[in-house]
């Protein structure tokens, strides 16, 4: 089995975790990110752009949508996507 069937497999083989599809601004589809809910937190397992995507802003921009779906969850990320994450997390507005 190659690795991305076991991949799609691994999200499908539980109700708590999902892949969401993210399209730019000009409504491409640009990137991927795979989640799992545990409780209260989402976790990111995989956060993909593509390669004419990378940019923080766009990350930035995927992760504000993601937090509107689960508005009352808390974002974390792994060990892979830490720096991107907490890059987001100094964007954002704070009261």
């Amino acid at each position: 089995m190659d690795l991305v069937t076991q991949e799609m497999n691994w999200y499908a083989g539980s109700d708590n975790r999902m892949i969401y599809l993210w399209r730019d601004q000009n409504n491409n589809w640009s990137g991927l990110v795979g989640i799992e809910l545990r409780g209260k937190q989402l976790l990111i397992h995989r956060l993909v752009l593509t390669p004419q995507s990378v940019d923080q802003q766009n990350y930035n921009q995927l992760l504000d949508e993601l937090q509107a779906l689960y508005p009352d969850d808390t974002i974390i990320s792994g060990f892979d996507n830490r720096e991107i994450c907490a890059k987001w997390e100094k964007s954002k507005p704070h009261a």
